[in-house]
């Protein structure tokens, strides 16, 4: 009773009378359903209250209880106009909750290739925007790999949530338009997920590498086998190509029942379609369809977490570098185990130097130059472009060869050691501008370098000039990816994208761990 009184102040006069009216003449609703009626019902609605309104043919004491009774009947009104309450499963698909569904679904549990689902169950929430489906899969995906933000959710809690994913496409911006293929891998990367993006089919002008279907289901197979939890699959995938509405759309996927080659899709959308199995090669042939924003298929993601430092001087060795110049204070650099302690491709800000520009704020002019070129520039014009402006503010070099001084018998033993540690530290920069050399993305560098006539002059050795355009290669690859989400040519913003990720499809490498490094120290230094 307390919540009725209460609900009953909250009313206004003409709302309580119209209501009383209603109660005592239900015809009123059924014959004439006035604007006032319909005004109360938004009233109600946005209000949160339930209105106590009865429709019935015969008014009566016992069809019409007190107020109190009567409140809990709002669902008896006529739906809003232009609303729906969810969508009708197409045939093709099975719902998880169907009997069908059940049987799959115990089948590949008992099979072990439920795996997935253990993991992104306990964490499943749906989008709360109706174009958040890729910020949901991706919170969803976060909090099962166990991601910590960082940053506060709700009072002391770190705990993802689609607001906490405000980063490369602002959410309002979302909000509108959702996010394509490479913001979600963008952001995924940006959150601490090592991110393996591909595409089951190739265009002309960029770097796809062709995913057949059968890569695709060892790919389920793999991953929905893992007890452990520690790789996910996202997918994107265009809806009508499954008989559903809508257009493209992303969600996890949770199990994979191999024998009748069913995959369950944990549809983040749970206000319009359940959880439900569809043929794994419906499922291939719905991430071909090319998306009108970016001109390329969707496709599908493996993720995981990023590996974090085990070693036990890691705090010494992050003084080390800020020392050595290989990073700035406060620079998140993180260290794989056996790998080299110190960084090759040495960043200089030119802001430290005397006439240097300063290096705040070049994201946004980077992004204003390449938007304001021609849609005729070709890629390498656009690249020659960018390496200009950035000569202007940073300078990349290879980190000279360390000389430890502190060994016995420094004299004696100073032309031997320099000379071994000389020819070990220039095998291992030639290693990896071999590996840079090997880059989807270093030919255009090439033609790039040729328009600015880097090196070109007579007095640049080969290996002198071999070395700048590597050292140009690496910088395109490790620039921030706000950057290139932020190009308005949807050609141009896909072949930079994927030219920058396209290292997450390979084994650890050292270019790998370059550009890692690098871009968390140009994240600091030019955003």
């Amino acid at each position: 009773m307390h919540r009725c009184r209460h609900m009953r102040r909250l009313m206004t006069p003409t709302a309580a009378s119209t209501t009383r009216a209603a109660i005592a003449n239900p015809q009123l609703l059924i014959q004439s359903p006035t604007a006032t009626t319909h005004k109360l019902w938004r009233r109600a609605s946005s209000s949160n209250l339930s209105v106590p309104i009865l429709i019935s043919s015969k008014p009566s004491p016992e069809q019409h209880p007190p107020l109190s009774c009567a409140a809990t009947h709002l669902h008896s009104l006529p739906p809003p106009p232009s609303t729906f309450y969810r969508r009708s499963l197409p045939h093709s698909l099975t719902s998880l909750n169907s009997k069908e569904g059940k049987r799959l679904f115990k089948e590949s549990l008992a099979r072990g290739t439920a795996e997935s689902f253990m993991h992104l169950s306990g964490n499943l929430a749906h989008q709360s925007e109706p174009a958040f489906c890729g910020l949901g899969s991706l919170a969803i995906v976060l909090n099962a790999l166990e991601i910590d933000p960082n940053r506060p959710w709700k009072g002391v809690w770190r705990w993802y949530d689609e607001t906490l994913l405000d980063c490369c496409p602002p959410l309002e911006t979302v909000k509108l338009n959702g996010i394509t293929f490479d913001e979600f891998a963008s952001l995924a990367a940006c959150n601490g997920l090592s991110v393996t993006p591909k595409r089951p089919s190739t265009t002309a002008k960029t770097t796809n590498v062709k995913i057949t279907k059968d890569e695709f289901i060892q790919d389920l197979k793999r991953v929905c086998s893992d007890p452990d939890g520690t790789h996910q699959i996202v997918v994107s995938f265009s809806r009508p190509v499954l008989g559903q509405t809508g257009d493209g759309h992303f969600s996890p996927v949770a199990c994979f029942h191999e024998e009748s080659g069913m995959v369950l899709v944990l549809d983040v959308a749970r206000f319009k379609y359940p959880s439900y199995f569809v043929h794994v090669d419906k499922l291939y042939e719905a991430m071909k369809p090319v998306d009108i924003v970016t001109g390329q298929t969707r496709g599908y993601f493996v993720l995981s977490k990023k590996k974090e430092s085990q070693s036990l001087n890691h705090v010494q060795e992050e003084a080390m570098m800020v020392r050595n110049g290989y990073c700035d204070p406060g620079c998140a650099v993180v260290h794989e185990v056996g790998e080299p302690l110190l960084g090759l491709v040495k960043i200089t800000p030119l802001s430290l130097l005397a006439g240097g520009a300063e290096g705040r704020g070049l994201t946004q002019k980077l992004v204003q130059l390449v938007n304001g070129l021609p849609n005729t520039a070709s890629f390498a014009t656009v690249v020659s472009k960018i390496l200009t402006a950035t000569q202007k503010h940073l300078s990349l070099s290879f980190a000279q060869p360390a000389i430890d001084l502190t060994t016995h018998n420094h004299h004696r033993n100073n032309a031997n050691d320099s000379r071994q540690i000389n020819n070990a530290h220039d095998k291992t920069v030639d290693a990896l501008v071999a590996q840079i050399e090997a880059m989807p993305i270093y030919q255009t560098v090439v033609n790039a370098c040729d328009e600015m006539r880097l090196g070109v002059n007579n007095a640049v050795v080969h290996d002198q000039r071999r070395h700048q355009i590597a050292l140009a290669a690496i910088l395109v690859v490790s620039l921030p990816g706000s950057i290139y989400l932020a190009v308005q040519r949807p050609e141009l913003r896909s072949f930079f994208m994927e030219a920058k990720y396209a290292l997450a499809d390979g084994p650890k490498t050292r270019v790998k761990s370059e550009v890692a490094r690098m871009e968390n120290q140009l994240n600091n230094l030019i955003v």
